[in-house]
């Protein structure tokens, strides 16, 4: 499977998306990036053109990074705000306009699934393993952890489009071959394409606690990092506890990993066996995990 590096990307000329097309400026509050539409009002919900590149402004007004589902259409952001375009990212393909490609054959000769995955093509690698998501355990599970309390039948599905996306990214990797390695990379994918580029704290509509919040709105705390971590690991099928729920102090998730149980957090502290590591204060493991790219 041929993957493009994130640095190689083309940005598109022609998006069907409205889009601001008036001067403005972009300026940091925290540790996140906004904009202002003739230095009067923050764009929220918009693409910016910025340079002869796409950006694109979430409901709360960040510049959002990473995966992105835009009115039905998934988009990916690198880490400096651009969007993809003509390029792969993982086992997904961005076209032209930076759309994620479904149902097709890529530019390059690969076909993708309904779900946007690489499934096989005109090279002599193996073919991507089928995947199935765990649709009727994502189901019974909705009112055991509450996660769309505060959230509209709209929002839970947004957020629950990108949970299906980032399992099927997960189960579709044939690398990882045990339930730590599967549940550390989802863990790994909130934490960086979203965790630790949405804002840390509470919001008057209570999306901070779920999904919504980690996914969608850009603002979160650990509670919405366990419930956002935990509604993946449903559609992966996996069955999970949240420790400390709704309580002044950290949260994650207890899972069976490997026949034993452990820790996944998406909030810096990685994922493994034993203590903790917000108790023992011993991020040594989460430390080298992320040296070695695992987390």
């Amino acid at each position: 499977m041929k993957k493009l590096a994130f640095g190689t990307i083309l940005v598109a000329t022609v998006i069907s998306t409205a889009s601001t097309a008036f001067a403005g400026q972009w300026y940091k509050e925290g540790s996140n990036w906004r904009y202002t539409k003739d230095y009067q009002y923050a764009v929220q919900d918009e693409w910016i053109n910025d340079s002869g590149a796409w950006y694109y402004l979430n409901s709360g007004g960040f510049m959002t990074t990473g995966w992105k589902d835009i009115k039905g259409t998934w988009y990916y952001f690198d880490d400096g705000g651009k969007m993809a375009s003509n390029c792969w990212v993982g086992n997904y393909y961005l076209g032209s306009n930076g759309g994620m490609l479904t149902n097709t054959t890529t530019p390059d000769g690969y076909q993708v699934g309904a779900d946007g995955a690489w499934i096989s093509g005109n090279s002599s690698a193996t073919s991507q393993k089928q995947v199935t998501l765990d649709e009727a355990r994502a189901a019974s599970s909705l009112g055991k952890h509450d996660y769309y309390k505060y959230c509209t039948q709209e929002q839970a599905n947004q957020a629950d489009a990108v949970a299906r996306n980032i399992a099927t990214r997960v189960l579709s990797d044939n690398s990882l071959t045990t339930d730590l390695a599967k549940i550390r990379k989802a863990a790994s994918i909130i934490y960086r394409e979203y965790n630790l580029h949405n804002t840390y704290g509470t919001d008057a509509n209570k999306y901070y606690r779920g999904p919504y919040g980690v996914f969608i709105a850009g603002v979160y705390t650990c509670a919405g990092g366990a419930r956002a971590l935990g509604r993946v690991l449903d559609f992966m099928g996996y069955d999970w506890e949240h420790a400390n729920p709704n309580q002044w102090t950290h949260q994650w998730c207890i899972v069976n990993m490997d026949g034993k149980t452990g820790y996944a957090d998406a909030m810096g502290y990685g994922c493994g066996f034993g203590t903790h590591p917000y108790i023992s204060g011993d991020m040594s493991q989460v430390t080298e995990d992320m040296m070695r790219g695992l987390y």
